[in-house]
């Protein structure tokens, strides 16, 4: 009793400490006036002034604050790319792409695909639509246990929104569109060769391809080139140019023979604006299966049109007082090249700026000086030459390389042209 007499004791004292300043406040106006009090008012004040005071009693006797109140909400997990990722309307690379997730760009992972291998976002260039983008390629940072998994397996629009639309790239953004192509035979190796096409404003110029067993998720090789790009679907590696925007082309990865018919493989194709794979980057996961007949080595077709020629850029040097550029070549069909023509244009100005026209074009090496020697016989691999004006070109500008090779002097007889791309230095 004596305890409880004592703790209401105290309360009341508080509250006449608390309640005459309140009077005496509002009872007066700042000249003295007297004016009349609300009773209403009067009231509330006390009782939450005793409120405030019982809770202030109540840690000093108990020793513990009154719990928090719980947090209003939790924040979702967020998904952040480590490349530059398409974002897709379904779940797969066979679905359209609607947009993308820059490299470093976060986005809150609204769900989740059955096996695991795509988020579902909002699409960073239209809120108002989901889209998937593959986890290979992003990070989670929260529990993956609360995104909830989305078994319908496709992104969603509002019902209000058009079709979608994919916007274009970003300036200095990469993107491309990978697919298989087919299997190839080259040097008694078989080559996986896909194709590609250049959506962005920015040349590729290395491919990073790695192939995975999609059943085992083994890894199969890896496999990385600059200037990747293939002469033709066919052809043979080493690629010999990059893939200027709005183009397509071709590029080749070497697989095992461990592989079997109808084995399912992912490859991740990393496609970059500059060699070695840096610069602006994207990655695309290609799927395809093992076709069920390999093709067989590829051979010169029978017939007088068989000319076939691989260049690839080699080097710039000065011989003679004029500066020559270097290709290194291969004939890779059945006849002989005993003519050449190199056309050289600087892209980023559209000027000509050099031609060379030999019928004796084979030099000894890369830095060898004119004249050279022909013909140029089936299989053979050697250097060949052109004149570039300095006037017309600066360091660090792009060149394309326009390469005739016919089968007869002066360019008569069958002939192919073949375009090498090359920065010059």
């Amino acid at each position: 009793m004596s305890h409880r007499f004592f703790r209401y004791l105290a309360i009341f004292s508080i509250y006449i400490l608390i309640l005459v300043p309140i009077i005496t406040a509002c009872g007066r106006n700042n000249r003295g006036a007297n004016v009349p009090l609300d009773a209403n008012a009067l009231a509330t004040a006390a009782a939450q002034t005793l409120q405030a005071q019982s809770a202030i009693l109540t840690v000093q006797a108990g020793g513990q604050a009154p719990p928090a109140p719980p947090p209003s909400g939790s924040t979702a997990p967020v998904i952040s790319a480590s490349v530059d990722t398409n974002c897709r309307i379904g779940p797969g690379p066979e679905y359209d792409k609607v947009g993308y997730l820059g490299k470093g760009q976060q986005a809150a992972a609204l769900g989740k695909e059955p096996s695991g291998n795509w988020w579902l976002i909002a699409n960073p260039q239209n809120p108002a639509q989901t889209c998937w983008v593959w986890t290979s390629t992003t990070t989670l940072s929260g529990d993956p246990a609360s995104v909830p998994l989305n078994q319908a397996g496709s992104g969603s629009q509002l019902p209000s929104q058009p079709d979608p639309i994919e916007p274009p790239p970003e300036e200095g953004f990469m993107s491309a569109t990978v697919d298989f192509s087919s299997i190839i035979v080259c040097s008694q190796s078989s080559w996986a060769v896909f194709h590609a096409l250049n959506t962005s404003s920015l040349w590729i110029k290395s491919v990073e391809t790695a192939l995975l067993d999609s059943a085992t998720h083994r890894n199969l090789n890896t496999g990385r080139s600059n200037r990747p790009f293939l002469q033709a679907p066919q052809g043979c590696p080493p690629g010999i140019t990059d893939l200027k925007p709005g183009s397509e082309g071709y590029f080749a990865v070497k697989f095992p023979p461990s592989v079997d018919v109808g084995d399912s493989i992912d490859a991740t194709v990393t496609l970059c604006s500059e060699p070695n794979q840096v610069g602006k980057c994207a990655s695309i996961l290609v799927t395809f299966t093992i076709p069920a007949a390999m093709p067989p080595p590829p051979g010169p077709p029978p017939g007088p049109a068989d000319i076939s020629m691989h260049a690839r850029y080699s080097n710039v040097h000065e011989c003679d007082n004029a500066i020559y550029v270097t290709f290194e070549i291969q004939n890779a069909g059945s006849l002989e090249i005993n003519s050449i023509d190199i056309g050289l244009t600087n892209l980023d100005s559209s000027i000509g700026v050099g031609h060379t026209n030999l019928n004796r074009f084979v030099v000894a090496n890369q830095n060898s000086c004119f004249p050279g020697t022909s013909p140029f016989t089936s299989g053979q691999v050697g250097y060949t030459l052109a004149i570039i004006d300095p006037d017309f070109v600066t360091s660090g500008q792009s060149i394309e390389s326009s390469i005739k090779a016919c089968s007869e002097k002066d360019l008569g007889g069958v002939c192919t042209t073949v375009l090498v791309q090359f920065t010059y230095p």
